[in-house]
């Protein structure tokens, strides 16, 4: 016996299987497209509608998604249904909704679980009905294995998900699709492999700022965009990759504010569920957004030298924390937590007798930063604190005893009542900047 739970409420699922209806009279269940996807699953082409018990719920998980599950025996399955319209979507058609069924699978005890993944494609005419009831979605045309779903394919393959209907595909409709085929059918070996892959798709939308991913040394570094389809691309791209690396991977959410049809998207931060999700693959998530810049494009954005992105992979390359804390105290929250720079970006951005790419090298240089947490970011921007040559932390003479007391009260790594930049990350360079915040904050001094 099979026992099919199915989604009262989720678009998809309601219109394959009718299930809003059914959930009230059961004869109303689309039993024709229930049996189709099971004996596709358990390549079984035997399976009667009397072997089967079918279960509607309301909310049943977390979050609906366009998936099912059964249970069969000791067994249970997670099938997941793909956007049914290939040519209406280039992220939604498989990629972007995956998340949502992993979540439930993993809270489920995915160790336990299998994942199957069922590829939909139906005309478009078929697309707009009220409901698939006597309609082929599995209609296979070329555009289920285009450049872009042969990425997708290859990334559930890292993953381990299983492809029910892979074969299927119309592989052999010509040569570019027999080459996809090849490239999609074994999981990515290697982040390089992965990453090269991806690019080579992003050029082909230009126009389009995409997330990216950064080696550095034993870490992997993901600037991960976060709005609608891309945040559930990144998540899955995320995934895939700590799926082929063993260096530690962290993750940064973007801001993704391009305008579409004129208005301009609020940023938002993945869900809590989707920031479970990465942490169950062991992913380090930050919670704050990041301003998204990239080094080619900042020439024509007001002459900013900024690159906060770059400068804070600098400061992770530099001081070497999984977690970055506090530099003066033991604060590491992340909401907290600042890349505070020494020299200030406003005051590089006013340096005329520089060059540009002079400027931005020292807006992203590892040596002009620190992380900081907001109170000791604070003091050290207004000159209520600063460094000596030493590398010795003072607190500045403006300061009343009271005040003086709370921010060496604050600063809770002093060892023998003094706090000093290790001698490993005092540079020369780092010097330079530490005397032109001291010249700005300290006149006197």
């Amino acid at each position: 016996m099979y026992e099919v739970i199915l989604q009262k409420s989720n678009r998809l699922v309601n219109k394959l299987f009718n299930t809003k209806n059914a959930a009230n009279d059961i004869s109303l269940l689309f039993m024709e497209n229930l049996l189709k996807v099971l004996r596709a699953a358990y390549n079984n082409n035997s399976i009667k509608s009397g072997d089967i018990r079918v279960v509607i719920k309301s909310k049943p998980y977390v979050q609906n998604g366009q998936f099912i599950v059964i249970h069969k025996n000791n067994s249970t399955k997670y099938i997941f249904f793909s956007y049914e319209c290939a040519k209406g979507t280039r992220n939604g058609y498989i990629v972007s909704k995956i998340p949502i069924a992993l979540r439930t699978w993993y809270k489920d005890d995915a160790t336990k679980k299998s994942f199957d993944v069922f590829i939909l494609d139906m005309t478009k005419e078929d697309y707009e009905k009220d409901n698939y009831q006597n309609v082929d979605f599995c209609n296979y045309t070329t555009s289920t294995v285009n450049s872009y779903q042969t990425f997708a394919y290859k990334l559930c393959k890292t993953l381990g998900l299983n492809i029910i209907n892979y074969d299927k595909l119309p592989w052999d409709k010509n040569s570019k699709t027999k080459a996809n085929h090849a490239e999609s059918n074994v999981p990515f070996s290697s982040l390089s492999e992965l990453r090269t892959m991806r690019d080579k798709h992003q050029k082909k939308n230009s126009g389009n700022k995409s997330s990216y991913i950064l080696e550095v040394d034993d870490k992997v570094i993901i600037y991960g965009k976060t709005f609608g389809n891309n945040g559930f691309e990144t998540i899955l791209i995320a995934a895939a990759v700590k799926k082929i690396t063993s260096k530690h991977v962290f993750f940064w959410q973007i801001k993704d504010t391009n305008t579409m049809n004129g208005v301009e998207r609020k940023a938002t931060p993945i869900t809590k569920e989707n920031k479970q999700l990465l942490r169950n693959f062991n992913i380090t998530v930050f919670d704050e957004l990041q301003d998204y810049t990239e080094n080619e494009n900042a020439k024509v954005k007001e002459r900013d030298a900024r690159n906060q992105i770059e400068f804070r992979k600098n400061l992770m390359m530099k001081y070497g924390s999984e977690t970055p804390e506090c530099y003066l105290c033991k604060c590491n929250l992340p909401h907290l937590i600042i890349a505070s720079h020494i020299h200030r970006i406003c005051d590089i951005n006013k340096e005329n007798n520089k060059s540009f790419e002079e400027r931005r090298s020292e807006a992203v240089s590892k040596d002009n930063g620190l992380w900081l947490c907001a109170n000791h970011d604070k003091l050290f921007e207004y000159g209520s604190i600063y460094f000596s040559d030493a590398g010795e932390m003072i607190v500045a003479d403006s300061l009343n005893d009271e005040q003086k007391k709370f921010v060496s009260d604050i600063s809770s790594k002093a060892m023998n009542g003094q706090i000093k930049i290790l001698p490993e990350h005092l540079t020369t360079n780092m010097l330079y900047y530490i005397r032109l915040h001291r010249n700005r904050t300290q006149q006197n001094v």
